[in-house]
């Protein structure tokens, strides 16, 4: 009689209810980590563009901000007020040269000065509209408020803003200077980033865009609907109204390749200076394809254990059924199973490990964003380098003079002279370095500490580099000492800086006369070292000394210097805990007294 088996423990049925709930294991925990990871990789993306969205906004705010100070700056000058308030008699050509001088220095792409009935008296460049009575601007200005106004070009659909302030006295307003700065830099700044970035008004119609082709058409709505269009035949950009998921905004955009659309995570700032909208777009197509990577990933090593796990369940019945038969043969398979689990194991070591590698090289990439961030704030410390050539005209001239002499005595066999003069060429190098660091000083308050520094020697040195303009210019600087060394607490690049503006200036003064006279009196009381810089030059009005030592203020002529020496030298003296004073000489011709504190041994000494 045929025995029937009525279940196999370890058979087929077993084998195939391991495999049927391992791939539907698998499947619930791929579509659970797919939902899981799109979520985690869109916040890891919407951080980015945050990111991106607050360094965007910072740089436009700062970079609008730095104009936006300048018509108040220019309203509040003695010139500009005495020009509007002249009358009839205004000086053209001196405002013109304000204008134009004020148009170069900080970049602007236009200065006018208006009057009050809204005629351009003035442009640092030809304009068509010689009257602006209607324009907003110049209407919030006249009631006495900071105007503005964000200005398009029809044809060239490039957006410039004007700032306009009020020229007032006595309470009362008596004209307008407008500046007018063009965003085109900041539209070449963001053409750096990858992701689309706007920026749109309060009707809707696109101002600012890293993409040629947007800007000033319109964007749709937050509530799904298109928003007045700037032009009749401008397209909106969005070709679907946006979508909330409750955490995440999207958008479809144009795809720049292939003409099709994308869906992009959108983030946004308000900006209520200027009454815009700043929105960053970020590509979803990243997170989608880190998702599906994923997905794929958890889908392969759950196909590989389920069919690890059937095979083992396989494989354990028919070793159970030879058990009997073939306990050898058991042994084996037993010492395989061992091995391939042996296998698995450090496998998933390895895939642990390369994991761990991957946030770590995750971690290393924001920190580097960040710190990319904060260089891109300190980068507007470069705006002083302009100084350096102000600072570095003399020493270079005199390194110029002394290598000419020393190749001049190498060819005459006069080595000792020409090692003399490449000793005071190194030397020279070194102030020069010396200088550059002390360039912060204008800044804030350096952190290069003081020491006794003999007066004499420094301006020794300093006349010594001032060598060759003396010469040039025929003047001899006489100094004049009391008996003894003045010795005070200074630093001995920063002092022969100051001296070196100050004498500087002093043979600019006395310039084409015919009896040039620049004198330098060396003393001190019973706490200063006292050193008095006088010349017989033109001299300085009143109104100017009020703002000599003001930053970028200058008598010269435009071209001539920068009006940053003796505002640089203001500073270095106040950082000695010493004052600096200018006046007129009776005689004719200016003073300049600067007062430094003795060191301390040479103060108790006097005590």
């Amino acid at each position: 009689m045929k025995r029937v088996r009525r279940g196999l423990p370890f058979g087929f049925g077993a084998t195939g209810a391991v495999v049927a709930a391992g791939l539907v294991a698998t499947a619930i925990v791929a579509t659970l980590t797919g939902l899981g990871a799109e979520r985690l990789f869109l916040r890891e993306q919407a951080a980015r563009a945050r990111d991106a969205l607050d360094f965007h906004a910072v740089s436009l705010e700062g970079f609008l901000d730095k104009y936006r100070i300048l018509p108040p700056l220019i309203a509040r000058h003695p010139d500009v007020v005495a020009h509007f308030d002249a009358g009839t008699e205004k000086d053209g050509p001196a405002a013109l040269r304000i204008a134009v001088t004020a148009t170069a220095m900080t970049g602007a792409d236009e200065v006018l000065f208006i009057d009050t009935d809204g005629t351009v008296l003035v442009a640092s460049k030809p304009v068509a509209d010689k009257n602006l009575a209607n324009a907003p601007y110049f209407r919030a200005a006249m009631e006495g408020r900071l105007g503005r106004f964000l200005s398009f070009d029809a044809a060239t659909e490039r957006g410039s803003y004007l700032f306009a302030a009020p020229v007032r006295k006595d309470d009362a307003v008596i004209g307008v200077v407008v500046a007018k700065v063009s965003l085109e830099d900041v539209e070449q700044a963001w053409a750096l980033s990858k992701d689309p970035v706007v920026a749109t008004d309060l009707s809707g119609r696109i101002v600012l865009s890293n993409r040629e082709d947007w800007r000033g058409r319109s964007l749709f709505g937050a509530r799904g609907r298109a928003l007045a269009r700037a032009t009749a035949d401008a397209a909106p950009v969005v070709r679907s109204p946006k979508s909330h998921d409750g955490e995440f905004a999207f958008v479809n955009l144009p795809d720049e390749v292939g003409g099709g659309a994308h869906r992009y995570l959108e983030e946004t700032a308000f900006l209520p200076l200027y009454d815009w909208t700043l929105r960053v777009y970020s590509d979803t197509a990243l997170a989608r394809a880190q998702m599906s990577n994923l997905v794929l990933t958890v889908l392969l090593a759950g196909l590989i254990a389920t069919a690890g796990a059937g095979y083992l369940v396989d494989r354990r019945g028919r070793l159970s059924r030879q058990m009997r038969r073939e306990r050898a043969a058991a042994l084996r398979l037993e010492r395989r199973v061992r091995d391939r689990t042996r296998e698995l194991t450090l496998a998933n070591a390895r895939l642990a490990s390369e994991v761990r590698e991957r946030e770590a090289t995750e971690e290393e990439l924001r920190r580097t964003q960040s710190e990319l961030v904060q260089a891109a704030k300190l980068a507007a410390l470069g705006q002083m380098s302009a100084a350096l050539s102000h600072e570095f005209n003399q020493p270079l001239a005199a390194i110029r003079s002394y290598a000419d002499n020393a190749a001049l005595l190498i060819e005459r066999d006069r080595k000792p002279e020409a090692a003399g003069n490449l000793s005071r060429i190194a030397a020279l190098v070194d102030r020069m370095a010396g200088l550059s660091r002390h360039l912060k000083t204008f800044a804030r308050k350096p952190e290069a500490t003081t020491r006794p520094i003999s007066v004499a020697p420094a301006l020794s040195e300093t006349l010594m580099l001032l060598g060759p303009r003396m010469r040039k210019a025929g003047v001899q600087v006489d100094v004049v000492q009391e008996a003894g060394d003045v010795v005070v607490d200074a630093g001995q690049v920063r002092l022969e800086q100051v001296l070196m503006n100050i004498v500087g200036n002093a043979l600019d003064a006395v310039a084409g006369r015919a009896d040039p006279m620049v004198r330098v009196d060396i003393s001190k009381d019973s706490c200063d070292g006292i050193i008095a810089v006088s010349d017989n030059g033109p001299g300085i009005s009143e109104a100017d000394l009020a703002h000599i030592f003001d930053p970028f203020f200058t008598t010269k002529d435009v071209g001539e210097g920068l009006g940053l020496g003796l505002s640089i030298a203001y500073k270095i003296i106040q950082d000695f805990r010493g004052m600096i004073v200018a006046e007129a000489r009776p005689e004719g011709g200016s003073v300049f007294t600067i007062r430094v504190p003795l060191s301390e041994p040479v103060r108790s000494a006097a005590e």
